[in-house]
């Protein structure tokens, strides 16, 4: 399982991959990302991230405080 398909408006978002392994979904491709690896994504750009290891992942992410969310209704 993994979150809605989103997109934030006011800033841009970054993760580092600590354990496991993501795929994140954008129009037109996936980003798949293994541990040590930063995954970059503008604002306004929708995205959704699902955990792809057998085991439970850990990101660490990074936007900003009190960044909006806008949730899309059809996935990427």
């Amino acid at each position: 399982e993994g979150n809605r398909a989103q997109y934030h408006t006011t800033k841009d978002e970054w993760w580092v991959i600590v354990e496991g392994e993501f795929d994140w979904h954008l129009p037109g491709k996936t980003i798949h990302a293994k541990p040590n690896d930063v995954v970059f994504i503008r604002k306004g750009t929708p995205h959704r991230i699902n955990c792809t290891s057998k085991n439970p992942g850990i990101r660490l992410a990074h936007g900003g405080r009190d960044m909006p969310h806008i949730y899309v209704k059809q996935q990427p």
